[in-house]
């Protein structure tokens, strides 16, 4: 969730919504509070009838989803949406979005390589 609270996300057929983990005035915590509901009808080249959740990724604000026609990323922030796997088959294995990364540091397991150039 935005404040870095406790967020959980329910598919219900082609909408997405948004839970926050919030304390009532006793001090219980209880999802109480819809954050945000995301019409997935339109949003897909064509219509599915089925979809689930196979990914997500807490940095770029993305949910990983696998439908008939293969896998898509959907970025939540700006609703866009991206066919990553193309297939004619449901994919339920678990993705783990890769980061890019490198270190910048200078000599560290870079023997023999001239850094200079």
């Amino acid at each position: 969730m935005e404040d870095g609270g406790l967020g959980l996300a329910v598919l219900l057929d082609l909408t997405i919504q948004l839970w926050e983990m919030k304390s009532n005035c006793d001090g219980v915590a209880e999802w109480v509070l819809l954050q945000k509901t995301i019409p997935l009808e339109g949003v897909f080249p064509r219509r599915m009838h089925s979809l689930f959740f196979v990914g997500y990724d807490e940095d770029t604000n993305m949910i990983v989803l696998t439908t008939p026609a293969g896998n898509f990323n959907l970025r939540l922030d700006s609703m866009q949406i991206k066919h990553i796997v193309k297939r004619n088959t449901m994919c339920l294995e678990t993705f783990y979005p890769y980061t890019n990364f490198f270190t910048a540091v200078k000599g560290v397991g870079w023997k023999g390589v001239d850094l200079k150039q």
